[in-house]
């Protein structure tokens, strides 16, 4: 269940990682949406284990890969076109699955050297949070 002021809570988080760059294990798109949910509902659902992209990729592949990752954690997906505002969202990313955070018509994450947004139509699955 989110708080109460989550609208806020967003656009603060979002805010504040405007010009946080991508770092594995400490703002990726696994951290960043989990730093998200936990700061939306209170709920640690996440503690990064890995520090590179190799390690990364072999914890997203013990788990079962992404989608079955967050679902493990946050439940059944719903369709991607459905995503409101503050719901985590499975995107893909130039051909490989990443997360992010919904904001209105789109989808933020971590990118390179700031944050990212891309569009509502890159959303794969996503997850929502209030319900």
């Amino acid at each position: 269940m989110l708080t109460h002021d989550w609208p806020t809570q967003l656009a603060q988080f979002l805010a504040e990682r405007e010009e946080v760059p991508f770092a594995w294990g400490a703002n990726d798109c696994v951290t960043f949406a989990a730093a998200w949910v936990q700061l939306a509902t209170g709920r640690e659902v996440f503690v990064a284990e890995h520090d590179s992209a190799l390690s990364a990729a072999r914890e997203i592949e013990r788990r079962g890969g992404l989608l079955q990752a967050v679902t493990d954690v946050l439940g059944e997906p719903i369709d991607g076109r459905t995503a409101q505002r503050g719901d985590v969202a499975l995107i893909d990313m130039d051909g490989r699955d990443a997360l992010g955070v919904v904001q209105g018509i789109y989808v933020a994450g971590p990118g390179e050297s700031a944050l990212m947004l891309v569009g509502r139509e890159t959303i794969k699955a996503a997850w929502r949070l209030n319900g």
